[in-house]
């Protein structure tokens, strides 16, 4: 069985292999046995999830989905989570947390997967106190983040890479009133990618990072939502769904709406509603998703989906290509 006996190590490195420092995050390591004599686990996959919703409370069922999907899609041997809050111990009590934890834990027992540990710090700097959300209170602090034993780094993450690609890549030029034959090759970029997730061929980080680029431009965008009722559905969903999870904030509010109304259409409504959770965060003004967030609750969305179906179909074909 998996055991961390140095958490405040582990907690330490989480910056390291994220690429990035989160704050206000909820961080879920899987972890998987090798067969090395020494016992060493591979934390062989690393995400990180909002810990809020726009109203301030702990996002529970979102954190709980995401853990259900990675556990579903990757079958690790044992979870692990890190609350990163930086009101816990002054404002924020850290029985707050119980109730995501018990959450968690009873979504990845689907799967017969353990959740090891959860814990729960200020912050991921060495030197921050940290506290146990599963076991009696302890306070400890973290030792610098040098090779944590026992514990074999991730391999470099999607979302990592992704946002520094997103980081050092300029982004495009103005698309106010892109020439028609930018929009064209953008779509058909896109249509590229549909085609590889409907064979099972996830698109890499620099497709991810790309298609981020090619979704801020709303002819583009406008297009992506006629896949719905087509033979592309499903693995559009898919697509949407992935780039949001992978995106970092500031990138993700595109790929998040697509997301959204893509499950909404498929009545996958847990999925829509924490896509438009996502939104909020980033961007509490943003339009569409406060539209959305108010028709969720009573599922009242079939005339707006109908006609951002519409719109993107005919959006297709006064450009020139054909969804199907």
């Amino acid at each position: 069985m998996v055991y961390i006996d140095n958490p405040g190590a582990l907690i330490a490195a989480v910056p390291r292999w994220l690429a990035y420092e989160p704050r206000r995050s909820v961080v879920l390591i899987l972890f998987f046995d090798t067969d090395t004599p020494d016992s060493v686990v591979r934390a062989g996959h690393i995400a990180r999830v909002d810990l809020d919703l726009p109203d301030g409370s702990v996002a529970v069922q979102q954190v709980a989905m995401a853990a259900f999907s990675l556990c579903g899609r990757y079958r690790p041997d044992a979870l692990c989570a890190i609350v990163i809050d930086d009101a816990v111990g002054t404002s924020a009590p850290i029985h707050r947390y119980r109730g995501l934890v018990r959450s968690l834990a009873d979504r990845v027992a689907v799967w017969n997967i353990p959740l090891l540990d959860a814990w729960v710090t200020p912050a991921t700097e060495p030197g921050q106190p940290w506290w146990s959300l599963l076991y009696p209170p302890t306070s400890d602090t973290q030792p610098a983040p040098t090779v944590l034993p026992g514990v074999a780094a991730p391999e470099p993450d999607r979302a990592a890479r992704t946002a520094a690609l997103l980081a050092q890549q300029p982004p495009h030029p103005s698309t106010e009133g892109p020439e028609l034959s930018w929009v064209q090759e953008r779509v058909r970029f896109v249509l590229t990618v549909l085609q590889g997730v409907a064979t099972g061929d996830w698109p890499s980080p620099e497709q991810i990072a790309e298609l981020a680029r090619c979704l801020r431009d709303s002819l583009v965008r406008d297009c992506a939502y006629g896949f719905i009722g087509t033979s592309a559905e499903d693995p559009a969903r898919g697509l949407w769904t992935l780039a949001w999870q992978t995106l970092p904030p500031g990138h993700r509010a595109d790929a998040a709406l697509l997301a959204a109304v893509a499950s909404i259409a498929a009545d996958d409504w847990a999925t829509a509603e924490a896509a438009v959770a996502s939104i909020l965060i980033d961007n509490p003004e943003h339009p569409l998703a406060l539209r959305l967030s108010r028709l969720l609750p009573d599922r009242d969305t079939s005339d707006l989906i109908r006609r951002l179906l519409h719109s993107g179909q005919a959006t297709a074909a006064e450009i020139g290509l054909q969804i199907e």
